[in-house]
């Protein structure tokens, strides 16, 4: 990726004028629906596409907030814009053939294909999309699997829409700023001027859903199940049975996508919960698409070849895809704790870690130190921003005595099932050097994040992917205090207001210096602690080809293929 355009493309693109990239205010013309993608040379149809995953937490996309779930509601839906595969600051259509965005940047104005179909022959209208904002935005939003209330993590991408208080604090219906102008237009009005909106809506999560599913269920097989197991979406694939439940989910080529459709038959979604025995199973043949093993990267690199594009496109021979990825992997810590609410001793643990070995004992120095929570592709990155997120144990061991901690021994958590618990087991060793001893805990995944969200643990580990290239998206998701996605519970009123400053900022050199500024605030109080960028670490099988992924994490799963003769 280069990263200096990039940034000077994310600056500008995010201002609400540079809209002919975005297909906005008259340049319609130019933007081509996903019928017109170049066909890809020689690729063929058939076979399915075999992908390892964790099991997810979630795939009705109400609540699609972690990477596993996020594969798959990419494959079953289509929201309104995508970001393009290897230059994600470009947006492309996707549910929307094109757009307009007013001048204030208070007006978004989408105007939907008149041929998009759900997977069950449906047609996909506007208000559909209305339906499933507010579902996301709903304080009191079903969970589909469980049937009780859980609300959705995802609500605050919402809060600029006009009304998003009013439904929140139950005093309406829904958000009046979504208006289905016709079938096939939706428009919707924000309550202040945010031109980085188009970007909120390339998320995954921001895709149609049929009210009747969420109501009564899906037909399957003579019987009604939940959405949640089996949710209907308008994308390239569709489920062909129910969810199950740490084993897999399987689809196929869904007849009904107004796109050009995949090469592959369907996609399989094999559910490994220990990513070592996933890389065994790529070994003997039985996967396409998986995480390398700790201390198996350069060794499989060598034998294997790396991929094109910057490591981004796999094929035979070229393999192993490792380019960088927009994501920082960073320890959070409970800032509404008795221990771990305390700045210095949060000060402590981060000064505490040797980042540099953890990347070279797990990483084999595939990963890049972190020393900002924003990625390098991600605009108002700046080296060494967190001056605390380096490892300094003199430093670490003066700040822990100026602390309140008591000397009781502090919980570790970390999800199982991949290379976690070795980075924990060096993060715990760090500490028992600065003389903190911890209680190392590990779980499954879906538990772990409900202890996260909950609040009951002290410190944890964590990975933000980018789902777009926006800086808000960043700081605002995880530090606003109203933000669903702050784990830490951290609450700054100062950082508050300037977030909400920044987003209506229309020139972008103005708008990333208050960034700037927001982001010096977070990191004073260290409420998570930096440790590296994720780099990208997957291997594909021989028989596939045209493999390619997003910085952003997303696999291309409608442009590649399986040679005929190994379908």
């Amino acid at each position: 990726m280069h990263k200096s355009r990039l940034l000077v493309l994310a600056l500008a693109l995010m201002m609400i004028f540079a809209l002919a990239l975005t297909g906005c205010n008259g340049d319609n013309d130019e933007v081509t629906t996903n019928g017109d993608d170049p066909v890809v040379e020689g690729a063929v149809s058939g076979g399915m596409f075999r992908m390892h995953i964790n099991n997810p937490a979630f795939i009705d996309p109400y609540n699609a907030f972690e990477s596993e779930g996020i594969h798959v509601v990419r494959a079953l839906f289509d929201p309104l814009v995508n970001p393009n595969i290897l230059d994600p600051i470009q947006l492309e259509p996707g549910a929307a053939l094109s757009w307009d965005i007013n001048d204030e940047a208070t007006v978004f104005t989408f105007n939907l294909d008149p041929d998009g179909m759900f997977a069950d022959g449906n047609p996909v209208v506007a208000d559909d999309f209305i339906f499933a904002f507010n579902r996301i935005a709903d304080p009191n939003a079903v969970n589909t699997m469980t049937g009780d209330e859980d609300a959705g993590i995802l609500h605050s991408q919402l809060s600029h829409v006009v009304g998003y208080d009013a439904f929140r604090d139950g005093d309406a219906d829904g958000m009046e700023g979504l208006v289905a102008l016709d079938d096939h237009t939706l428009e919707i009005t924000l309550s202040s001027p945010f031109g980085d909106f188009i970007y909120n809506l390339s998320h995954p999560s921001f895709v149609p859903v049929q009210a009747a599913h969420i109501e009564n269920g899906v037909e399957f097989d003579g019987d009604t199940v939940s959405f949640g197991v089996m949710p209907i979406g308008n994308g390239p694939f569709r489920m062909t049975e129910p969810w199950r439940d740490g084993q897999f989910i399987n689809t196929e080529r869904n007849p009904y996508f107004a796109g050009a459709p995949a090469y592959v038959d369907g996609v399989e979604f094999r559910i490994f919960t220990e990513a070592d025995a996933a890389f065994m199973a790529w070994q003997a043949g039985d996967l396409d698409y998986v995480d390398i093993s700790p201390g198996h990267l350069q060794s499989t690199k060598a034998t294997y070849g790396t991929a094109s594009n910057g490591g981004f496109t796999a094929n035979p021979g070229e393999q192993v895809i490792y380019g960088p990825q927009s994501g920082t992997y960073y320890m959070v810590l409970n800032v509404e704790d008795d221990v771990t609410g305390d700045p210095e001793f949060r000060r402590a643990v981060s000064l505490a870690i040797n980042r540099e070995a953890i990347n070279t004992v797990v990483w084999e120095d595939g990963y890049v130190i972190a020393t900002d929570i924003l990625p390098p592709d991600i605009p108002g990155y700046q080296t060494g921003a967190w001056a605390d997120a380096r490892f300094d144990r003199e430093a670490a061991i003066e700040a822990l005595e100026a602390s309140d901690w008591d000397g009781e021994p502090v919980g570790l958590i970390y999800n199982t099932g991949s290379v976690h618990e070795s980075i924990i087991e060096l993060i715990a060793a760090d500490l028992l050097e600065i003389g903190v001893e911890t209680v190392v805990e590990g779980m499954e995944w879906a538990t772990y994040n409900i202890t996260i969200h909950d609040g009951d643990y002290q410190i944890g580990r964590r990975g933000w992917m980018s789902s777009y290239p926006s800086t808000h998206y960043w700081l605002f998701e995880l530090f606003d205090s109203e933000a669903g996605n702050n784990d830490t519970f951290f609450s700054n009123p100062e950082v508050d207001a300037g977030l909400a400053n920044a987003a209506t900022i229309a020139d972008a050199d103005e708008r990333a210096a208050e960034y700037a500024r927001v982001n010096q605030l977070i990191q004073a109080d260290n409420p998570v602690i930096p440790i590296a960028y994720y780099a990208f670490r997957q291997v594909t099988s021989d028989r596939m080809h045209n493999v390619t992924v997003s910085p952003l994490n997303v696999v291309d799963f409608r442009n590649l293929w399986i040679a005929a003769d190994a379908q």
